[in-house]
Protein backbone atom coordinates (compact mmCIF):
# COMPACT_ATOMS: atom_id res chain seq x y z
CA UNK A 1 0.00 0.00 0.00
CA UNK A 2 1.16 3.50 -0.74
CA UNK A 3 1.27 6.16 1.94
CA UNK A 4 -1.84 7.80 0.46
CA UNK A 5 -3.73 4.49 0.55
CA UNK A 6 -2.69 4.09 4.18
CA UNK A 7 -3.92 7.61 4.97
CA UNK A 8 -7.25 6.74 3.33
CA UNK A 9 -7.52 3.59 5.44
CA UNK A 10 -6.62 5.60 8.55
CA UNK A 11 -9.47 8.05 7.89
CA UNK A 12 -11.92 5.22 7.16
CA UNK A 13 -11.01 3.46 10.40
CA UNK A 14 -11.40 6.63 12.46
CA UNK A 15 -14.82 7.08 10.88
CA UNK A 16 -15.71 3.48 11.77
CA UNK A 17 -14.60 4.02 15.35
CA UNK A 18 -16.72 7.17 15.64
CA UNK A 19 -19.71 5.30 14.19
CA UNK A 20 -19.27 2.64 16.87
CA UNK A 21 -19.17 5.37 19.51
CA UNK A 22 -22.37 6.85 18.03
CA UNK A 23 -24.19 3.56 18.65
CA UNK A 24 -22.64 3.00 22.06
CA UNK A 25 -23.32 6.51 23.36
CA UNK A 26 -26.79 7.51 22.15
CA UNK A 27 -26.72 10.65 24.30
CA UNK A 28 -24.03 11.98 21.93
CA UNK A 29 -25.00 10.06 18.80
CA UNK A 30 -25.23 13.14 16.54
CA UNK A 31 -21.83 14.38 17.72
CA UNK A 32 -20.12 11.11 16.83
CA UNK A 33 -22.03 10.72 13.55
CA UNK A 34 -21.00 14.20 12.43
CA UNK A 35 -17.34 13.38 13.12
CA UNK A 36 -17.68 10.03 11.33
CA UNK A 37 -19.20 11.75 8.29
CA UNK A 38 -16.31 14.20 8.11
CA UNK A 39 -13.79 11.37 8.37
CA UNK A 40 -15.55 9.71 5.45
CA UNK A 41 -15.29 12.95 3.48
CA UNK A 42 -11.55 13.09 4.30
CA UNK A 43 -11.12 9.58 2.90
CA UNK A 44 -12.94 10.60 -0.29
CA UNK A 45 -10.77 13.72 -0.63
CA UNK A 46 -7.66 11.61 -0.21
CA UNK A 47 -8.91 9.23 -2.89
CA UNK A 48 -8.85 12.25 -5.21
CA UNK A 49 -5.27 12.98 -4.15
CA UNK A 50 -4.36 9.33 -4.72
CA UNK A 51 -5.77 9.47 -8.21
CA UNK A 52 -3.48 12.34 -9.18
CA UNK A 53 -0.48 11.47 -6.97
CA UNK A 54 1.19 9.31 -9.60
CA UNK A 55 1.34 12.31 -11.93
CA UNK A 56 2.99 14.58 -9.33
CA UNK A 57 6.79 14.27 -9.27
CA UNK A 58 8.17 13.14 -5.91
CA UNK A 59 4.75 13.33 -4.25
CA UNK A 60 5.06 9.87 -2.72
CA UNK A 61 8.70 10.24 -1.69
CA UNK A 62 9.42 8.24 1.44
CA UNK A 63 10.31 11.34 3.45
CA UNK A 64 7.00 13.05 2.67
CA UNK A 65 4.86 10.67 4.70
CA UNK A 66 6.06 8.37 7.43
CA UNK A 67 4.56 5.01 6.49
CA UNK A 68 5.57 3.60 9.88
CA UNK A 69 3.72 6.43 11.68
CA UNK A 70 0.61 5.86 9.58
CA UNK A 71 0.77 2.09 10.15
CA UNK A 72 1.19 2.68 13.89
CA UNK A 73 -1.89 4.91 13.85
CA UNK A 74 -3.87 2.28 11.94
CA UNK A 75 -2.85 -0.40 14.42
CA UNK A 76 -3.86 1.86 17.34
CA UNK A 77 -7.27 2.58 15.79
CA UNK A 78 -7.91 -1.12 15.12
CA UNK A 79 -7.11 -1.80 18.77
CA UNK A 80 -9.52 0.95 19.86
CA UNK A 81 -12.24 -0.56 17.68
CA UNK A 82 -11.75 -3.92 19.40
CA UNK A 83 -11.94 -2.30 22.85
CA UNK A 84 -14.69 0.22 22.09
CA UNK A 85 -17.42 -1.87 23.69
CA UNK A 86 -15.67 -1.58 27.07
CA UNK A 87 -15.20 2.20 26.97
CA UNK A 88 -17.09 4.78 28.92
CA UNK A 89 -17.98 8.01 27.15
CA UNK A 90 -15.04 9.71 28.85
CA UNK A 91 -12.66 6.96 27.66
CA UNK A 92 -13.98 7.38 24.12
CA UNK A 93 -13.55 11.14 24.24
CA UNK A 94 -10.00 10.88 25.57
CA UNK A 95 -9.10 8.35 22.87
CA UNK A 96 -10.70 10.47 20.15
CA UNK A 97 -8.81 13.54 21.34
CA UNK A 98 -5.55 11.58 21.29
CA UNK A 99 -6.29 10.35 17.76
CA UNK A 100 -7.00 13.82 16.44
CA UNK A 101 -3.89 15.18 18.18
CA UNK A 102 -1.67 12.49 16.71
CA UNK A 103 -2.76 13.34 13.17
CA UNK A 104 -1.80 16.97 13.76
CA UNK A 105 1.45 16.21 15.60
CA UNK A 106 2.69 13.74 12.99
CA UNK A 107 2.08 16.23 10.15
CA UNK A 108 0.23 13.61 8.09
CA UNK A 109 -1.11 16.44 5.94
CA UNK A 110 1.93 18.67 5.62
CA UNK A 111 1.63 20.97 2.63
CA UNK A 112 4.60 21.43 0.33
CA UNK A 113 5.06 24.56 -1.77
CA UNK A 114 5.23 22.47 -4.95
CA UNK A 115 1.85 20.84 -4.26
CA UNK A 116 -0.94 21.52 -6.71
CA UNK A 117 -3.77 23.79 -5.61
CA UNK A 118 -6.02 20.72 -5.26
CA UNK A 119 -3.57 18.94 -2.92
CA UNK A 120 -2.96 22.10 -0.90
CA UNK A 121 -6.66 22.79 -0.46
CA UNK A 122 -7.40 19.13 0.37
CA UNK A 123 -4.67 18.91 2.99
CA UNK A 124 -5.56 22.30 4.41
CA UNK A 125 -9.22 21.31 4.75
CA UNK A 126 -8.37 18.01 6.46
CA UNK A 127 -5.99 19.77 8.85
CA UNK A 128 -8.56 22.46 9.72
CA UNK A 129 -11.30 19.84 10.19
CA UNK A 130 -8.98 17.81 12.41
CA UNK A 131 -8.23 20.83 14.59
CA UNK A 132 -11.95 21.57 14.82
CA UNK A 133 -12.64 17.94 15.76
CA UNK A 134 -10.08 18.23 18.53
CA UNK A 135 -11.75 21.42 19.84
CA UNK A 136 -15.24 19.88 19.73
CA UNK A 137 -14.00 16.76 21.53
CA UNK A 138 -12.26 18.91 24.14
CA UNK A 139 -15.49 20.87 24.74
CA UNK A 140 -17.42 17.64 25.28
CA UNK A 141 -14.67 16.30 27.51
CA UNK A 142 -14.95 19.39 29.71
CA UNK A 143 -18.73 18.99 29.84
CA UNK A 144 -18.61 15.34 30.96
CA UNK A 145 -15.43 15.55 33.01
CA UNK A 146 -16.95 18.27 35.24
CA UNK A 147 -19.97 16.11 36.14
Amino acid sequence: MTSIELLILNEQLVGSLYSIYAEKFPEEKQFWLSLAAEESTHAELLEGVRDIAEEIPNFLKQDRFSISDIELSISFIKDLIKKAENFTLLNALFMARDLENSVIEKYFFKIMSADSHFVQSTFSRIEQDTKRHREKIQELLLKYNSK
